[in-house]
């Protein structure tokens, strides 16, 4: 079920939360390797396939290290002087696993990935960049899908890539909690919300239905799922 956690913009303790997060990899990629997934190291992005999505200004800031205290209170990355330059390296990874769906038909996986609360010029909530909205748009100006989709089933709204795709050349799903963060929400193809505290079968019958409805709508050759851990309430 849902848990009643707090928002990025709340956490008390970021560095505590980074420590959390870091400490969950090495467990989930020994599980992929068990399943039969390839592990690959994926190349950084380049300026050009950020520039897709971000303005120039904000890449440059993003280098330079040149944010505001606001804007590293948005980010909720204190430490960002360290982490920031990785925002060209999650790009890469889930433009690598895009890639490697499409050429085999298979299941791509990039577990850091997901910064779907990043607009063109700004980031929010942990999301320096929009690594799914990019890795859509390298996907269509390579040719290699037409009509890709978005199904984003973080805890949290997926704001940033509503934005980004509100022109509706890519269909955005989101099922997330129906209160808390982000407070700037923007409205995907279909939103589903859902009460903080809902069980498993409240929460699974608005999925199953939002995913269904939202797959009838968007019609799409490949989506891009974003499978977070935050819906479940000891996460």
């Amino acid at each position: 079920p849902i848990g009643k956690m707090p928002g990025a913009a709340d956490a008390a303790a970021p560095g505590s939360v980074f420590k959390s997060v870091l400490s969950r990899y090495p467990l989930l990629y020994e599980k992929l390797k068990a399943a039969g997934f390839s592990l690959c190291q994926s190349p950084a992005a380049s300026d050009e396939e950020l520039l897709l999505v971000h303005s120039r200004s904000w890449l440059y800031r993003l280098k330079a290290n040149d944010l505001t205290p606001q804007e590293e209170k948005s980010l909720a990355m204190p430490y960002s002087r360290q982490i920031l330059p990785l925002a060209w390296r999650m790009a890469g990874g889930t433009i690598a696993a895009a890639r490697s769906a499409v050429s085999t038909g298979l299941l791509g996986v990039f577990a850091p990935g997901g910064g779907h609360h990043a607009f063109p010029d700004r980031g929010e909530g942990f999301c320096p960049v929009n690594d799914l909205a990019i890795a859509a748009r390298v996907l269509l100006k390579e040719g290699a899908v037409k009509n890709p989709a978005v199904i984003d089933l973080d805890a949290h709204q997926g704001n940033g890539t509503a934005f980004i795709f509100s022109d509706g050349a890519v269909k955005t799903f989101s099922a997330h909690k129906a209160d808390g963060y982000p407070r700037n929400r923007v409205r995907s193809s279909i939103d589903a919300d859902i009460p903080a505290g809902a069980g498993d079968g409240v929460y699974l019958e608005a999925v199953k239905k939002g995913v269904k409805d939202f797959l009838e709508l968007a019609r799409p050759d490949f989506v891009f799922a974003l499978c977070a851990a935050d819906p479940y309430e000891k996460d």
